[in-house]
């Protein structure tokens, strides 16, 4: 919501801007050349990132605090809560950029997933300061997820966690912004880099076993 509020408040200055020029266009001007307003800056374009997670049956949209978190049944799992609430995210970073710090949660059945925590502060920030922008679900370790419990609907259809083949998931997703034949990536804005994207990598038979995604836009400075 700051973002978009952000935005329309750029967009009536621009408006305002140009409304200003058509009157001062309009009268006699003194000679010599008027001062220019600079130009306001322009909100970065971003593709529709049309990618849902859902976890046991709720379809989850990004972001939300970690209180939320909390509330939806998610704990600590690899160290005690007061430990892992005091885990530290780099100011305008995500928990993934320091991997050593990560800790693991679970919620009923499902073990083993890993939050992906945003800190917009500029300073470093507990993770109970921070948004739930993300999730990694890693089937490779062996961590707990029932069938079917994990999933990512796209354009055509939706797919799972420990069932869908890489065939399957390109029908349902679309064409990926990458694809090396075991691992296919999404992205929000069409390129490699972006804070929006969908990562896929599937094991030897071809069956998906490990699913991040992620979604937020980043804070900058005017």
């Amino acid at each position: 919501m700051k973002h978009t509020f952000s935005h329309h408040r750029k967009a009536a200055a621009f408006l305002s801007a140009v409304l200003c020029l058509s009157v001062l266009a309009g009268c006699n001007a003194p000679s010599g050349q008027p001062a220019q307003p600079e130009s306001p800056q322009q909100p970065e374009q971003q593709m529709e990132f049309p990618y849902e997670l859902t976890i046991g049956g709720v379809g989850y949209a990004f972001a939300f605090s970690y209180d939320d978190m909390t509330f939806l049944g998610w704990e600590s799992q690899s160290v005690k809560t007061e430990d892992a609430e005091k885990v530290l995210v780099p100011a305008g970073e995500t928990s993934e950029s320091s991997e050593d710090d990560a800790v693991y949660y679970k919620n009923g059945d499902i073990r083993g997933a890993r939050p992906i925590f945003y800190n917009s502060d500029a300073k470093n920030q507990f993770v109970t300061e921070c948004e739930v922008v993300g999730f990694v679900f890693d089937d490779s370790y062996n961590y707990s997820y029932p069938a079917g419990e994990i999933a990512v609907s796209g354009p055509d259809g939706t797919v799972e966690l420990g069932i869908s083949t890489y065939d399957e998931a390109l029908a349902a997703l679309g064409t990926p912004v990458s694809d090396d034949g075991t691992t296919v990536l999404y992205t929000g804005n069409g390129e490699e880099t972006c804070t929006q994207y969908l990562k896929l990598e599937f094991d030897s038979t071809g069956v998906l076993e490990f699913l991040s995604i992620q979604e937020y836009t980043a804070v900058t400075e005017d």
